[in-house]
């Protein structure tokens, strides 16, 4: 198909919802994906009978776009949980610094009358040292979770992500995998194409006319465009995904630039049956691997989490934020050795014993994949104001999507891409060319 209704530019679950929304409308759909695969920032596989994420894992609480959409194609969700731990300073800590001083964080921000950084909040309200590590810990949770620039961050948005109820937290069965498997069945059955390695490197635009180029040349032709690629790409001038317009759309471009998009380098650790029994485990962690979800310490890689309630032998490395940045041009096996340094801090192992011990590592460096070049969108300062200019299409053609559009608490979550791609294909459709 070189001619549709419609081009999307990304196949991640944002370009899939917005194909799927306009062909049940009646509309042909082109989509056109740089990579060789579908799903984005979503990376499903197996290695060992085990169903693995790359990429996103986890939905975060009961969120309705997300289950209602997991649930039309009859995929069930299970809840995670499980006992957390945090080792520092080479220790098992007793005390949670964090919710220690957490009334005098929420009084502060409740008084917030203007926005401000996140560091810059905590450097005016917690100024003296006895709160130095509080401080610190504020850091790394913004770093880890929000995958954010704390000296970036707003506090407002961190406000409004603290104060939100403390939902289940589910992972699909399949992995988000089977969400795209269904999607994608579906398309097939209707007025879709989906071109994979196909880059799209420019667009010309003008009222109720686009032409799309590839990196090959090849010209595509619709009478709208919807650009899904991450902030990181949009963010890009040089890169393999760049991509050019013409005529350049100036304020939505400048906008973006004004938005915080993270960093993330994400390790998964596939260990031998018998250690995840291990009985030196729970000596040291004060729980076996089986009743442990979520790991927190000062390693090189910090945060680690588990399959439970599943007792696959997995576990899941997690490095976000300006930290993750400086390691993006790191090769794989660099991060490798740092995956297994961090488990043997945390666990008391030398690196040759973490090493006999593990099956498999698979390392995903987001920050240097040339189709994402980071994680997802955080808000800072200046993201409201940058999103009232990027949710107006250009000409009713040029529209932009995902999940760093999105206004609501859910941005940089799967949740966020599908509501905010809802959102856009039904502006569409009801824009009547």
């Amino acid at each position: 198909m070189e001619k549709a209704d419609v081009i999307i530019i990304g196949a991640g679950i944002s370009g899939l919802t917005i194909a799927r929304q306009l062909c049940r409308a009646g509309q042909s759909v082109l989509v056109v994906e740089g990579r060789l695969r579908i799903g984005g920032r979503i990376h499903t596989f197996s290695k060992s009978g085990l169903t693995l994420e790359g990429g996103a894992e986890f939905v975060h609480g009961d969120l309705p776009a997300t289950l209602e959409m997991l649930r039309e194609y009859d995929i069930p969700c299970e809840p995670i949980g499980g006992e957390m731990c945090r080792v520092e300073h080479g220790q098992v800590q007793e005390q949670d610094d964090f919710v220690e001083h957490r009334d005098k964080l929420m009084e502060h921000l409740s008084e917030l009358k203007e926005d401000m950084a996140v560091t810059t909040f905590l450097d005016r309200y917690f100024p003296d040292e006895p709160y130095a590590v509080f401080k610190d810990h504020i850091r790394k949770y913004v770093e880890g979770y929000d995958a954010a620039d704390a000296a970036r961050a707003s506090a407002y948005a961190f406000r409004d992500e603290l104060n939100e109820p403390e939902g289940d937290q589910y992972r699909p069965e399949g992995g988000y995998g089977a969400l795209l498997d269904a999607i994608l069945f579906e398309l097939r059955g209707s007025q879709a194409e989906i071109l994979l390695s196909t880059t799209v490197k420019e667009i010309h635009w003008s009222a109720g006319k686009v032409k799309v180029t590839d990196a090959d040349g090849k010209n595509y032709h619709a009478r709208q465009v919807v650009v899904t690629v991450p902030l990181g790409v949009l963010m890009d001038k040089e890169g393999p995904a760049s991509l050019t317009f013409h005529p350049e759309p100036e304020a939505h471009l400048a906008a973006v630039q004004s938005m915080g998009f993270g960093h993330v380098i994400k390790v998964l650790v596939l260990l031998k049956p018998d250690f995840w029994k291990d009985t030196a485990v729970r000596k040291r962690l004060g729980q076996s691997l089986n009743e442990l979800g979520f790991i927190f310490s000062d390693a090189p890689i910090p945060t680690w989490w588990t399959q439970y309630p599943a007792t696959d032998p997995l576990l899941t490395g997690w490095l976000g934020g300006p930290p993750a940045a400086q390691l993006r041009y790191a090769d794989d096996d660099t991060l490798r050795h740092l995956a297994i340094s961090s488990l043997g801090y945390i666990l008391e192992m030398t690196h040759a014993e973490v090493e006999a011990v593990i099956e498999h590592i698979e390392v995903f460096n987001w920050c240097a994949d040339p189709y994402t070049l980071g994680a997802y969108a955080y808000k800072t300062l200046k993201t409201e104001q940058a999103l009232q200019v990027l949710h107006v299409p250009l000409e009713d053609t040029l529209y932009f999507a995902g999940e760093a559009l999105y206004a609501g608490p859910e941005m940089g979550t799967v949740e966020a891409a599908i509501r905010h791609a809802k959102d856009v294909a039904e502006r569409m459709h009801h824009s009547g060319r």
